[in-house]
C-alpha cells in the first residue's frame, strides 16, 4: 500500500497541485487538507479516494494560488480587523505578560482578507480532474511497490525450499542415528535390553521427531502462498494467514529437529517468515 503521487495544472484560474502519500493500514482512513475554497467538495474528494484506494492510510493535500490579475484585487476587512484586535487587547489585559499582536495573525482570522475567487465551477472542475490523475500515478506507484515486494516473497520461497529438500534427505538417516545413539548409551551403562523392545523404543521416539507431516504441510503452503502472489484481486490478509501457517509449521520443525543442523536449518526457515512478514505489510 506503500506510494507517492503528485499532480499540478496550471490555467487562468490559478495553480492547483494534489500531492498523495499512503501507508499500509487495515482499513482506508485519510488525512485530507485542503484551502477553504474548496470545503464544499471535501465529502465527494473523500469518497472518490476510498472507492479508488479501498483501503490504507493516506496523506492528501491540495494546495492552491490563485492568478496574479487575484492577487492585486485581495481587500482587507478593516473594520473586522479593528474588532478583532479590540477583543485581542481585552484579552491582553488579563494576562501578565501578553504577546504583542501581529498583523499576521490578525490577516489569518476567517474574513480579514477578502479575495476575489475565480471562477468556482471551472476550479472545482480542475481539482476534480486532477486527483483522478494523481490517484492514477498513486496506483501505479503502489503497483510497482508491490511487484518488488512480490518477487522478494518469491525468492524467500524458494530458499525455504530448498531448506525442506535438506531435511528431505537427510531425514531418512536419523532413524539410523537414533538406532545407534541409544545403542550405545545402553552398553555405556551395561544394560541388556530385548532387541525388540529397543526396536519399539527407536520407533515411538521416530514417531515423535517425525516431520514427515510439517514437510508436506509447508510444501502445500508454499505452493498456496506462490499462487496467491500472482493473484490479481487484494491478497494482503491470505498472504498473513499462509505466512501465519508456515510459521507455525516452522516452529514444530525447530522443536522436533534432533541434530544441530536441523535446528539451525529450522531457525533460518523463522527468519525468513519474519522477512516475508514484514514485506507483505505492504502488499496490494
Amino acid at each position: 500500500m506503500t506510494g507517492y503521487a503528485k499532480a499540478e495544472h496550471r490555467s487562468e484560474n490559478g495553480w492547483l497541485q494534489w500531492e498523495l502519500r499512503s501507508v499500509n493500514h487495515r482499513h482506508f482512513d485519510v488525512d485530507l487538507r485542503m484551502p477553504t475554497v474548496f470545503r464544499a467538495l471535501e465529502p465527494e474528494f473523500r469518497s472518490l479516494m476510498a472507492y479508488r484506494l479501498g483501503r490504507g492510510h493516506l496523506d492528501a493535500r491540495l494546495s492552491w494560488r490563485p492568478p496574479d490579475k487575484l492577487a492585486d484585487n485581495i481587500k482587507i476587512n478593516t473594520r473586522l480587523a479593528v474588532r478583532v484586535i479590540g477583543y485581542a487587547r481585552v484579552l491582553a489585559e488579563q494576562m501578565r505578560r501578553p504577546a504583542p499582536i501581529s498583523p499576521l495573525e490578525v490577516m489569518r482570522w476567517p474574513g480579514v482578507i477578502e479575495e476575489q475567487v475565480a471562477d468556482q465551477s471551472h476550479m472545482s472542475g480542475d481539482a476534480r480532474k486532477l486527483l483522478h490523475k494523481a490517484l492514477d500515478e498513486l496506483r501505479k506507484a503502489q503497483a510497482s511497490e508491490g511487484s518488488t515486494l512480490k518477487s522478494a516473497i518469491e525468492s524467500r520461497c524458494m530458499e525455504m525450499e530448498e531448506l525442506l529438500e535438506r531435511y528431505r534427505v537427510r531425514f531418512p538417516d536419523l532413524r539410523q542415528q537414533n538406532w545407534k545413539k541409544m545403542h550405545e548409551r545402553l552398553k555405556s551403562i551395561q544394560v541388556r535390553v530385548d532387541a525388540e523392545r529397543l526396536e519399539k523404543e527407536v520407533a515411538l521416539l521416530m514417531m515423535r521427531n517425525d516431520i514427515s507431516e510439517e514437510l508436506d504441510r509447508l510444501d502445500a503452503h508454499l505452493a498456496a502462498l506462490r499462487a496467491t502472489l500472482k493473484a490479481s484481486e487484494p491478497i494482503g490478509k491470505r498472504v498473513n494467514f499462509l505466512l501465519q501457517e508456515i510459521g507455525r509449521e516452522a516452529n514444530t520443525l525447530a522443536a522436533k529437529s534432533s541434530d544441530a543442523k536441523g535446528t539451525h536449518e529450522a531457525v533460518d526457515m523463522r527468519v525468513l517468515v519474519e522477512q516475508m512478514r514484514e514485506q507483505a505489510q505492504n502488499i496490494l
